[in-house]
């Protein structure tokens, strides 16, 4: 290799960056904080060891947590072997489409559950599995929990979603069904989910699908019980990054261990101090307990941040300090001076959002700065309703990221279902969902028989074989009408298999649409018409991206990477629109100027998380990954009151607020007696708004009672419980077997507890 080339690969590193893309064997953990071009570090080291050591790139994987991720990487990477500079801050030189780079040129590189459903693929008749499984997304794996619902306990009011979460944490930790049923907690939640679970496990084999969990359960499957396919793959890769490491769950921390041959050429990246998924499954123990898994690693600390400012920095760092489960890392910055964080008392959530529509519009009009590059986080989607309201009545351009995704939307759902079914003709949910879509006459009653039907004839692949083919349909036990709308979709069925097998998948999308004239079916003359029109124009537009892939091979890995995707790999950041999201969705994105909105006792941190210190922690890292998000300018908002399931109550500032020490923020308030009439940022604030009655009788009874929100209490006849709302006297009290009791503060038997009780 030319040292010029070199040069290039190396230039603009800082030394512990250097020291992380030149340190390439044995295992190496590198701790790199928020905006420390971590995912820069990662390109580079790759691209070092296939220019300097002449690493084949085929004998290198690279593990990140999304596909936007995954393409980033991959032009940084094609960049720099094509001697790009990559300097900070820059964007790549050669731009290449995610899953479209030359072949050899860079790595195997994706997300856990795409590389595993590679790996699947080629591997799962090892487990005595078809290789031409469907991946199921969340919204067909609810569908056949609902119907399992249905059918054991048809009154319970437990939603599918959560007995899926469930089932799912159970998997991430290599819980089975048995051992999900011997290990849980007893009650009526868990033993419903201890019946659905095997039954959906039979619904998943009987439909020839995987679930997300299984495309990483099943791999460690593989690996852990067949020595010779691990081997195999050990030759294979004989370099292993994995970015986001802190997020690992079980099933991805074995899949890793199994991969990394007891330590050989593994490199972990992340940080601690982000790692806010403990909810589905994410040990934060993974990433702590690294030098002792491998003990011979080394550790190299990426600590300088090049997105935000000193001053936020600073109060980022104030913050998280008040985590015990950190390692001693301390954000800085070489951006010294700027505007320190701006905390700022809304009267209620209207407010609150109007204050904030204020701020954008002024920054945007007087400082010149995009929509684009503003956000407002929070920290349930529930809160996203007022700042939509205020977009909307102040014509502000916005995103919603997590609303109704793209691929989740009815007219996808369809016409995925048609091309997920032409791939696997015995997969059940996607039939269901097609087979009378548009409307052919094909009913409950129809649909029923065909199923029976086809379970005696072995299978619907059979079954419409038959019906295609008979000459007479008189002994097929289907209604007439059914029999006859049946038999005509079988023929259509044909069609479409023939040129799944001859054609590529443009023409067999097209094929499709026309077959069944679908395009009319969603023209019902509405302006939600026209925005199903486009969506399918959008997704024949993805489709014809896979044609070069050919007959049947195009349609597979079209299925899969859809399948895989995530809500910010779908949205669109470079339409000029802020963006609405929640901090959870947050994480990998940056803008100039970023409003913290709901930071109340009970919100933020949530009032599921104040009893564990553990679950408290990773409120506090989410709230670090919240601010860090900001280049420029902070906003940190609370409110007075806030009116939750119709009920107004007032609030309690969030611990995490009185955690940044006073002189590293300004402060400012709807209220005139409290801050000054114009914020730390020069601009105006809103007239003030009067209090109505209500609102003075809360403000007062917040100051006078002795009792706070979410404070544990002990009653003589109730037990223990928490307050959940304070109003005046009166106080919502949620006992542990009583449920909820309204009680006098004056003359009920209450006392205060001590948390850990």
């Amino acid at each position: 290799m030319s040292d010029s080339k070199q040069d290039l690969i190396l230039q603009g590193l800082n030394d512990a960056q250097l020291e992380a893309v030149t340190t390439t064997e044995g295992p190496l953990l590198i701790l790199a904080g928020a905006g420390s071009g971590k995912t820069r570090v990662l390109a580079h080291r790759i691209a070092y060891l296939i220019r300097s050591y002449g690493v084949n790139p085929a004998s290198i994987l690279a593990v990140t947590f999304t596909n936007k991720a995954a393409g980033e990487m991959k032009e940084r990477i094609l960049g720099l072997l094509a001697g790009a500079s990559d300097q900070e801050g820059e964007e790549a030189q050669l731009h290449v489409m995610p899953g479209k780079a030359p072949k050899g040129q860079v790595p195997a590189m994706g997300t856990f559950h795409s590389i595993c459903a590679q790996i699947l693929r080629r591997e799962i008749q090892h487990l005595n599995r078809a290789n031409n499984f469907v991946i199921f997304d969340t919204l067909d794996q609810i569908s056949v929990i609902r119907d399992l619902i249905k059918e054991l306990s048809p009154h319970s009011s437990f939603a599918p979603r959560a007995v899926l979460s469930a089932i799912s944490r159970a998997k991430s930790d290599m819980q089975d069904a048995s051992e999900y049923a011997r290990q849980v907690d007893p009650n009526y939640f868990t033993d419903l989910v201890a019946q659905i679970f095997p039954r959906y496990e039979q619904a998943l084999k009987a439909n020839e699908a995987l679930d997300f969990d299984d495309l990483l359960v099943l791999t460690v499957e593989l690996f852990e019980n067949n020595p010779v396919v691990l081997a195999k793959y050990h030759g294979k890769w004989q370099y292993i990054s994995i970015d986001e490491y802190q997020d690992t769950n079980q099933v991805q921390y074995r899949l890793a261990k199994a991969l990394a041959r007891e330590g050989h050429n593994i490199c972990v990246v992340g940080d601690e101090n982000q790692s806010i998924y403990g909810f589905r499954g994410a040990d934060i123990g993974n990433i702590l307990a690294f030098t002792k898994d491998y003990p011979e690693s080394k550790i190299i600390k990426l600590e300088q941040n090049y997105r935000s400012t000193e001053p936020i920095l600073q109060a980022a760092n104030a913050i998280i300090q008040h985590n015990a489960s950190r390692s001693n890392k301390e954000l800085w910055s070489a951006r010294k001076s700027g505007d320190k964080p701006l905390i700022y008392e809304a009267l209620d959530e209207t407010q609150e959002a109007k204050y904030v529509i204020d701020q954008i519009k002024n920054m945007h009009n007087s400082e010149k700065i995009p929509y684009e590059q503003m956000a407002v986080l929070y920290r349930t989607n529930a809160q996203s309703r007022a700042f939509e309201e205020a977009c909307i009545s102040h014509n502000i351009p916005y995103r919603l990221v997590g609303g109704v995704k793209f691929y989740e939307r009815k007219e996808i759902k369809d016409l995925l279902a048609f091309l997920r079914y032409i791939q696997n003709p015995e997969e059940k949910v996607s039939f269901k969902r097609i087979v009378n879509v548009p409307p052919r006459g094909i009913g409950t009653t129809s649909l029923r028989e065909m199923l029976d039907w086809a379970a005696q004839v072995g299978g619907l692949k059979q079954a419409f074989g038959l019906l295609r083919d008979s000459q007479s349909l008189d002994d097929i036990p289907i209604n007439s009408r059914g029999k006859n709308a049946l038999q005509d979709f079988a023929q259509m069925l044909a069609s479409w298999e023939e040129i799944y097998r001859t054609c590529n998948i443009l023409e067999l999308f097209d094929a499709i649409l026309d077959s069944v004239n679908y395009l009319s079916y969603i023209n019902d003359g509405t302006d939600q018409a026209q925005d199903r029109f486009e969506n399918i124009q959008e997704l024949r537009k993805v489709i014809s991206s896979y044609t070069e892939y050919g007959p049947v091979h195009g349609l597979t890995i079209f299925l899969e990477e859809s399948a895989l995707l995530t809500s910010v790999d779908e949205a669109d950041f470079h339409q000029d629109a802020i963006t609405l999201i929640t901090m959870h969705a947050v994480k990998g994105l940056e803008f100039e100027v970023v409003f913290l909105a709901g930071l109340d006792e009970g919100l933020f941190p949530h009032s599921r998380c104040l009893d564990s210190e553990k679950e408290l922690e990773e409120e506090r890292r989410l709230c670090y990954v919240g601010i860090t998000r900001a280049k420029t300018w902070l906003y940190l908002l609370h409110t007075q009151m806030r009116t939750t399931w119709g009920e107004t109550s007032p609030s309690v500032t969030s611990r995490f607020l009185t955690e940044i020490p006073e002189e590293l923020v300004e402060y400012d308030s709807f209220d005139e007696d409290i801050a000054p009439a114009r914020s730390a940022y020069g601009i105006a604030l809103p007239p003030k708004q009067p209090l109505t009655s209500g609102q003075k009788d809360l403000q007062a009874s917040k100051q006078t009672s002795k009792f706070k929100e979410g404070q544990k209490v002990r009653h003589k006849s109730f037990g223990l419980g928490r307050i959940v709302q304070i109003k005046g006297e009166e106080l919502s009290v949620v006992f542990e077997k009583a449920g909820l009791k309204k009680l006098l503060e004056s003359l009920a038997p209450l006392e205060k507890v001590d948390s850990s009780q």
